[in-house]
Order: C-alpha cells, then sequence, then structure tokens
C-alpha cells in the first residue's frame, strides 16, 4: 500500500515529541493525522511497565501511519540548521528538508498499545511537576520505592530505607489512596514536564498528564504490589 504524508513541523517541538517517546520506547509507530493536524503515538515499554501517549501539533497534509527509531533522532536533528522541518513520508522513507533521508521500518511489525482504563481514586489539579522530580531525584539515593499517599487533602510522597525516611507534602489532593512505584522510572517519566495532573488510587497505576501549548503527554506507570 502507497504511504504518503507531507508534515510541517518546528524543529524544537518534533525533538521534544521523540524525546518523550524515547523514555518509553526506542521504536515509535507515529500517525500522521491530516483531520486532526497533528502527530501521535502511544507506546509502552518493553516490560509493560508504563505506557506513553503523546501528541503535538502540526500541519499535515496526508494522513498516513509510519515507524521511526526515535533514540536515533536526536542526532540526526542536530545536522538540521533550520528551525522547521519539512518532511516527506512515502513508503519506506522519510525525507527531511531535502538533506536528510531517513529509513523506516514496517509499521505492521509494530503493534500499538490500548490504553485501559481505571478507576483512580486520587486526583491533583496542576501542579508542578518540576517540583516533584526534584524529589524523585533527591530520593532515588535512599530508596528505589516511592510511594504516595492522598489522605485528609494532602498529597504526600514517601520513600524510606534502613530506619530512614523522606516525607514531602506536595500538593492538595482529591480523594484518597496509597500506592507505590519505581523511584527511577517516575523519575524518567518526568523529565522535561513543567506542569500536568497526576490520578491513582490504593494498589493502582499512576496517571500522568501534561499539556502545553498543545503538546499533549499522557503517561501510566505500574503500581507495585508490596
Amino acid at each position: 500500500m502507497r504511504r504518503r504524508a507531507e508534515i510541517k513541523i518546528k524543529k524544537r517541538e518534533f525533538e521534544k515529541f521523540v524525546k518523550a517517546i524515547a523514555k518509553v520506547s526506542d521504536i515509535a509507530k507515529i500517525k500522521a493525522d491530516e483531520t486532526n493536524q497533528h502527530l501521535e503515538c502511544v507506546t509502552k515499554d518493553p516490560r509493560a511497565t508504563s505506557l506513553l501517549k503523546c501528541v503535538v501539533p502540526c500541519e499535515v497534509k496526508g494522513s498516513t501511519t509510519f515507524v521511526l527509531e526515535v533514540e536515533t533522532a536526536p542526532s540526526w536533528l542536530k545536522t538540521v540548521e533550520d528551525d522547521l522541518l519539512e518532511m516527506e513520508v512515502e513508503n519506506e522513507k522519510i525525507r527531511i528538508n531535502n538533506g536528510i533521508e531517513i529509513k523506516l521500518l514496517n509499521p505492521p511489525s509494530i503493534e500499538e498499545p490500548e490504553i485501559p482504563e481505571f478507576e483512580f481514586t486520587a486526583r491533583t489539579d496542576d501542579i508542578d511537576l518540576r517540583k516533584l522530580r526534584k524529589i524523585t531525584r533527591a530520593g532515588k539515593i535512599l530508596s528505589d520505592i516511592i510511594k504516595f499517599i492522598a489522605e485528609d487533602g494532602i498529597l504526600t510522597v514517601r520513600m524510606e530505607m534502613g530506619g530512614s525516611v523522606l516525607n514531602f507534602g506536595v500538593c492538595a489532593v482529591e480523594g484518597e489512596g496509597v500506592a507505590s512505584y519505581l523511584t527511577d522510572e517516575l523519575d524518567r517519566l518526568l523529565e522535561g514536564l513543567r506542569v500536568g495532573k497526576l490520578a491513582f488510587g490504593t494498589h493502582s497505576p499512576l496517571k500522568l498528564e501534561s499539556y502545553e501549548k498543545g503538546f499533549y503527554v499522557m503517561s501510566l506507570l505500574a503500581n507495585l504490589v508490596e
């Protein structure tokens, strides 16, 4: 089947897009959507502990789906001097600004995961995700597990090991719940995000959402069974 699309997107936006995906997977199945004028990707990590959906607005002419090695994308993006990327996707190749040609993988070989539905019992309004990442980075020294506790209207995160405990009140929260997650994985998912919302429940995954100027990222991080 012939697959062709023309895409125009700011270089920094596309770089942000592929870097977000690379937190979870080295390979991405990307939809170029002419109707909604955006690029979209849903992927999960090989161990199925985290799932990510990312959407970035752009100009699209001709909807198609293509598979790209996002791990190597930042390297060849450095060779593009223009601020605007003009990409032409056709069959097994993507041509960028008439100077770069990248071989694409076969879309049928990559399955797009379904996004599961969960009933979350604790939710926050917009919070400073940079602050939360500072906490996770500090806590990694102490423990590889971070516990989220929603109680009495306050979201608290706790890390403990060998009698040492770190407790941080993060923000206001609606509802209640207690769940634990891997600190390293949460730290990776928070990288580059500024403001967003959290949702979780007792022994349920953590849902992380961030939306900034049309750029949307949603991730689910599996909880740990204690």
